[in-house]
């Protein structure tokens, strides 16, 4: 079996200047036209690079199934593939003819059916040659079982075949996912039965050693200790020191840290009710490789006269429209914005959109002028229309949900202040769960709940004879939705009632010891959002957790200080809390000193690259956070590459656990 091509580095860290998604359309480039790369030391290099040597390419057909479809979407546009040579892109399982004078290349993953339809084409002689690329590891069973198939055919002998594990998905230029469904489900159930999942272990180090290989690095490895983040990290380091494909540098030289985290560093900025536009996006569609399913109720939310106008942006697909985000810039720039702020930028842009169309049809003299810009102003009012028809479906929903008021109330109760404390929000969190007039599905009222229970530890309710009534009341309440919801979320209920009996300051008694919520009561003690929430001012401009996590991780020392400094100026309400302030603090003396294979002091911040994986899911606004944590210090020089498990919606996370409970 010949290797797949392995884009080079000659010049250490050369590589920087170019994006992931750079980096995987090299390679898949390259796995299309089977070129010899280059030496490339820029993202522009490579481009120049193999327009150059892709020129007198003969045609051929592109064949995928579902994973190959989804990585060339993610990858190319229409017109880049025919620059590749691709006159036709089909599906494996589709209906395809002969064409015995052109040559084709199958992009797919390793399985059973995959390989007999290979070998149906190749001894019915469907095509003059079969470049056959495998996104997975190819089992030697099965390439065996080809190799027996087509061992019968006379002359056939333009049949090539490579693998180029390639099991994470890019969702924009530094942004990927690893794929992994029920991913927190997998996450909790492991940490409560006290097990370790080898299966998610291997899977998810597989998937993140596809990316370090892409990358052609060792990196420095730093993880969160006691929890599955370092399981995987270990079960990595396994496969790097035992891996030919990546060159050892010395230690001197190397300038890349991977930082592997798990959800548990921060439940709360999933749970809470989102109000960034990508996150609105993930809770209120199905999104899957920035594909997003839109179903006829939520296409009828449109007006007709409107939905005219966008109809040609959607693909039909059973009872489905689809919207294609993939290379989409205003949509890789604006996910991780707050939906006020999107709704401006896109006025914005359609605004420049139509001077730009004015100023190319100004006269018939510039026709020439126009018809050149013709097709990128049409891509432009592609996009425009596509956002705009997302955006008004967003509208309705917070409109019929009330989910601005739900945003603000999990704000409220997360970043609590001195000013804007977390007991002042008793009588609204009551009013939001129980009232038949309050807006929100089931899912909301929930999650509005469970940021409460978790932080009554900090909420004084014997203050007021009200908030009392409120919080004792909230128990009855949940009865109520417990006895008219369905069993899913009845278990999610009923696992939220258990919590209430669990505090004491909401009148119950100690309940399991074994309960997703003693679960995220014992994990909340490593992250920082236990230590910093006291301390933040404005919701919308507050820091997430995430960085002082990944700060923490890079900069171990200062970072421990502070935050161990922060945590012993904590105001102490009980025995209780005492005992969580010195738990926390034991937690972070691994800051305080070089973990063995974790980043050290020694990194110079300036020249690396740091590759954050986030097992359990993440969401676009810690994207956007975590690019302006890197913005705003003095030296930013850090090219952050961020990516998880899954991106995740806190309404899918109760779904998770419902499925548990």
């Amino acid at each position: 079996m010949k290797d797949a091509p392995h884009v080079q580095r000659d010049i250490p860290g050369s590589y920087r200047c170019i994006s992931l998604r750079e980096v995987t359309k090299s390679l898949v480039s390259l796995l299309i036209s089977r070129v010899k790369p280059g030496d490339h030391d820029c993202a522009e290099q490579m481009r120049k690079n193999n327009e150059k040597l892709l020129k007198g390419l003969p045609w051929r057909v592109l064949i995928t199934d579902d994973r190959g479809s989804k990585v060339i979407s993610s990858l190319f546009s229409k017109s880049e593939l025919r620059a590749q040579g691709v006159t036709l892109s089909m599906f494996l399982d589709s209906k395809r003819e002969q064409l015995e004078e052109v040559g084709a290349v199958y992009l797919l993953n390793v399985n059973t059916h995959n390989i007999e339809v290979c070998a149906r084409d190749i001894t019915t002689k469907k095509y003059a040659e079969y470049r056959i690329c495998f996104l997975s590891l190819s089992p030697i069973a099965l390439i065996e079982e080809l190799a027996k198939s087509v061992a019968t055919v006379d002359n056939v002998t333009n049949i090539f075949i490579s693998d180029c594990p390639l099991r994470y998905s890019v969702l924009g230029d530094n942004l990927f996912t690893l794929n992994s469904p029920d991913c927190f489900q997998l996450l909790i159930s492991s940490s409560l039965k006290g097990n370790e999942p080898s299966s998610f272990i291997s899977t998810t180090s597989e998937h993140i050693f596809d990316i370090l290989r892409v990358f052609d690095t060792t990196p420095t490895l730093a993880y969160m200790p006691n929890s599955l983040a370092e399981h995987v990290a270990h079960e990595l380091s396994k496969r790097i020191q035992s891996a030919t494909k990546i060159r050892v540098e010395a230690t001197s030289r190397k300038k890349e840290v991977l930082l592997i985290l798990d959800r548990a560093y921060d439940f709360l900025t999933t749970l809470s009710v989102p109000f960034s536009y990508g996150d609105l996006v993930v809770e209120i569609f199905t999104v899957d490789s920035n594909i997003i399913q839109i179903t006829e109720k939520q296409l009828s939310l449109v007006a007709s006269t409107d939905r005219s106008e966008v109809m040609n942006c959607l693909s039909k697909s059973g009872n489905v429209y689809l919207l294609d985000f993939n290379c989409d810039t205003l949509w890789e720039d604006y996910q991780g914005e707050y939906f006020g702020a999107v709704c401006e930028h896109m006025e914005k842009a359609l605004a420049n959109f139509q001077h730009d169309k004015n100023k190319a049809t100004a006269s018939v003299d510039e026709f020439a002028t126009m018809m050149t810009a013709a097709p990128e102003l049409v891509e432009r009012k592609l996009s425009i229309d596509k956002h705009t028809l997302l955006s008004k479906i967003l509208l309705h929903e917070i409109k019929n949900r009330g989910l601005d008021a739900y945003h603000n109330l999990c704000e409220a109760l997360i970043f609590a202040t001195r000013n804007r404390r977390r007991h002042d929000f008793i009588e609204e969190v009551s009013f939001r769960v129980a009232s038949p007039s309050a807006l929100g599905d089931w899912s909301d009222r929930v999650r509005v709940l469970c940021l409460f229970t978790i932080y009554a530890h900090s909420v004084d309710v014997n203050s007021t004879g009200r908030n009392v009534k409120c919080a004792k009341s909230l128990k009855d309440e949940l009865n109520q939705l417990y006895q008219n919801k369905s069993s899913n979320t009845s278990r999610i209920v009923q696992t939220v009632t258990q919590m209430s009996t669990q505090n004491a300051s909401l009148g119950g008694e100690q309940g399991g010891q074994n309960t997703p919520w003693q679960w995220f009561d014992k994990k909340i003690t490593s992250a920082a959002q236990a230590i910093t929430s006291s301390l933040r001012s404005e919701a919308e401009d507050a820091p997430l957790p995430i960085t002082e996590v990944v700060a923490a991780l890079l900069y171990q020392r200062p970072n421990a200080t502070a935050l161990s400094t922060r945590m012993t100026s904590m105001s102490l309400s009980s025995v209780e809390d005492i005992s969580r302030r010195k738990h926390i603090l034991q937690r972070l003396r691994f800051l305080e000193h070089a973990q063995k294979g974790g980043a050290t002091e020694s990194q110079n911040s300036d020249s690396i690259t740091c590759i954050i994986c986030i097992l359990g899911g993440y969401t676009f606004r810690e994207h956007r956070d975590i690019l302006e944590w890197n913005r705003k210090r003095e030296n930013a020089g850090i090219h952050i590459i961020f990516g998880g498990s899954k991106v995740i919606s806190g309404t899918k996370l109760l779904a998770q656990l419902g499925e548990y409970c």
